[in-house]
């Protein structure tokens, strides 16, 4: 995932993000997203399990220093094939 500043459109490569799922009435802990390289640009990532079908919350927290901690999450419909 990279991060881009709404208002200026540049890239974010200095911040700490955690993220966790959230599914039905389970939510997990808080896990870092680790930055890395990738094609130049400083992406975060990390992997995650998803038990079983249905809708997933997934939560996400960016702090940089200086600023607020951002809250954003999105949602996520998984399928098992």
């Amino acid at each position: 995932m990279t991060l881009t500043d709404q208002e200026s459109g540049q890239r974010i490569e200095d911040a700490d993000v955690t993220a966790r799922l959230v599914h039905e009435r389970h939510a997990g802990s808080f896990r870092p997203l680790e930055p890395m390289d990738i094609a130049d640009t400083i992406t975060y990532g990390n992997f995650f399990r998803f038990p079983a079908e249905g809708g997933y919350s997934i939560q996400l927290r960016i702090n940089r220093a200086g600023e607020s901690i951002t809250e954003v999450e999105f949602r996520h419909q998984h399928v098992m094939e």
